[in-house]
């Protein structure tokens, strides 16, 4: 399994952001303070209140905050362009915000946002059949 870690501030505004998405918690791996998304069978993010995800730095390192820094944008793939479309309506519904334009490759299709603790998540579509490769322009 996979299990990236985010701080994020409040485990209760969280839960109910994602779980208005239609993602659901793995209670097993959960406590007060931590919360464990699922997204998939393999893949569950581990989204810590500040005291927890600081138990886990090392060493005189501090958490990054955020809606000040992006350390990385994690990608994701759905179904299809409607299910890319249909999640964005719902992050913005339930007060997410878009991170960066829409993107129309032909053969790609995404749509960022910033979750409630400005992290950056790219639901996307490919439709592999029509990927023109590394080398074409």
């Amino acid at each position: 399994m996979f299990f990236p870690n985010f701080p994020i501030v409040d485990i209760a505004a969280t839960r109910e952001f994602w779980t208005s998405l239609g993602y659901s918690f793995n209670p097993d791996y959960s406590a007060e303070d931590v919360a464990c998304l699922v997204f998939t069978d393999e893949v569950a993010v581990m989204l810590h209140e500040p005291s927890s995800f600081a138990r886990f730095l090392p060493e005189g390192s501090a958490p990054a905050d955020p809606r000040a820094t992006t350390i990385g944008m994690f990608a994701f793939d759905l179904a299809s362009r409607e299910a890319v479309d249909e999640l964005f309506e719902r992050v913005v519904a339930a007060g997410g915000s878009a991170a960066r334009p829409t993107e129309d490759l032909g053969f790609m299709y995404t749509r960022s946002f910033r979750d409630l603790d400005g992290i950056v998540w790219e639901p996307f579509f490919m439709d592999t059949s029509a990927y023109p490769g590394p080398d074409a322009g």
